[in-house]
């Protein structure tokens, strides 16, 4: 491994226990997040353990330099070929969505060969309907994301960087946690050009691309409207009226293909609504969050001037990089920005840029102070000064991203 490589230890101890078990390793993430680096990083694990190179294939379903498949069984006869005589041996499959029919390829290699298998995939659904059949049971899915401020703080200490820790969130609030971004150390003549080329690249070729959208124009249309609405409701209304002002149109059935579009390849997440009372899920008022905020900026908006909007899609990644499944909370109509799961533990959060107000401190203390139950609660915020009261933990954020 290189000495200007950042180790992620937070997935890597992930999988770690799964190491020559009979499960497929699936590692799903968006585009450029590194998922490649992580499967590499694993590579060289299994080396420096004593696993003979010849014991371990790699396949990159977008390289040149992997042969060109004509379909599953013809990978499947390629790596049972090498894997022949060789005992254990260790697979690893990079983007493996590329290839049509890759489950049935990945179940007979489970089924016939003495194989730890690793795969990864830019597609949220590469496990749901048929393909989830076929491996059920028989795999564990580890979600990669970009990098947490956390990590970003720990590639500058890494490069031996002078930046200081306000230095590295202002740069991460607008710039995001790319791990090319990070590793280049956001460097202002690269960052805004490298952020717009992979905005591009993830709208052609795993949204539009892989959806079979023609009309790229009013997909990014509605792109635009959602990462300008972070944090609020977004619905096909909602875009339609916008589109509407803009002397344009999509259907609704148009609107919601595209946003789901959007969410399988990983670019947006929907986030649905929980009575906390009840304990249902809601079905009306998601909210939609990004994978990673650069892109925003990179597209002509401020996350500046979207400072509470930002802040709480920050917070949300961070749930989401902890292991959490995460809701947006109602309790008798009162909104907790966050419900966070993780096991049998449940933690409440709410996002304020600053409790500048008494009214402001009221309304974000009085949403969790609702809450009957005894789970931890949590106000994040800008703020120095520990506004905590009645049990409830307050927190400035950026001393929060780095508690980890």
């Amino acid at each position: 491994m290189g000495k200007n490589t950042y180790v992620r230890e937070s997935y890597l101890s992930r999988i770690r226990p799964f190491i020559g078990k009979d499960v497929v390793k699936v590692i799903t993430g968006m585009r450029r997040c590194g998922k490649s680096t992580i499967m590499d990083q694993m590579m060289s694990e299994l080396i420096s353990g004593g696993v003979p190179d010849d014991r371990i294939l790699k396949y990159d379903l977008e390289s040149r330099n992997t042969p060109r498949f004509k379909d599953a069984d013809d990978m499947y006869d390629s790596i049972a070929s090498w894997a022949s005589g060789k005992g254990h041996v260790h697979v690893f499959l990079d983007e493996i969505q590329n290839l049509d029919g890759w489950h049935t390829c990945v179940r007979a290699m489970l089924t016939d060969l003495d194989a730890d298998i690793y795969i990864t995939g830019s597609s949220s659904k590469m496990l749901s309907g048929e393909m989830a059949t076929h491996l059920a049971g028989r795999y564990v899915e580890i979600g990669i994301l970009p990098f947490s401020f956390s990590e970003v703080v720990g590639v500058e200490r890494m490069r031996r960087g002078s930046r200081t820790v306000e230095e590295l969130f202002d740069l991460y609030l607008h710039h995001g946690g790319m791990p090319l971004i990070v590793m280049n150390g956001y460097d202002p003549l690269m960052t805004d050009s490298m952020l717009t080329a992979m905005y591009d690249s993830v709208v052609i070729n795993d949204i539009a691309g892989r959806k079979g959208i023609r009309n790229t124009m009013a997909l990014k249309e509605i792109l635009g409207y959602a990462m300008s609405e972070i944090g609020h409701v977004v619905n096909s209304t909602n875009v339609g009226n916008y589109l509407r002002s803009q002397g344009k149109k999509a259907s609704a059935d148009s609107i919601l293909e595209y946003l789901d579009a959007a969410e399988d390849a990983m670019f947006l997440s929907r986030v649905p609504r929980k009575d906390i009372r009840g304990r249902e899920i809601l079905r009306i008022d998601h909210k939609y969050y990004m994978t990673d905020l650069g892109m925003r900026e990179a597209n002509g908006m401020s996350n500046s001037l979207s400072i509470d909007q930002v802040l709480e899609n920050i917070v949300y990644n961070e749930l989401r990089f902890r292991g959490y499944d995460v809701c947006i909370g109602r309790n008798d109509g009162l909104e907790v920005d966050f419900v966070a799961t993780r096991g049998k533990v449940t933690e409440y959060y709410q996002v304020s840029y600053l409790l500048a107000s008494e009214s402001t401190v009221e309304r974000e203390f009085r949403s969790l102070e609702s809450i009957g139950d005894n789970f931890p609660k949590h106000v994040l915020s800008m703020d120095s000064l520990d506004r905590g009261r009645n049990g409830i933990i307050h927190r400035n954020i950026v001393d929060w991203l780095l508690d980890h």
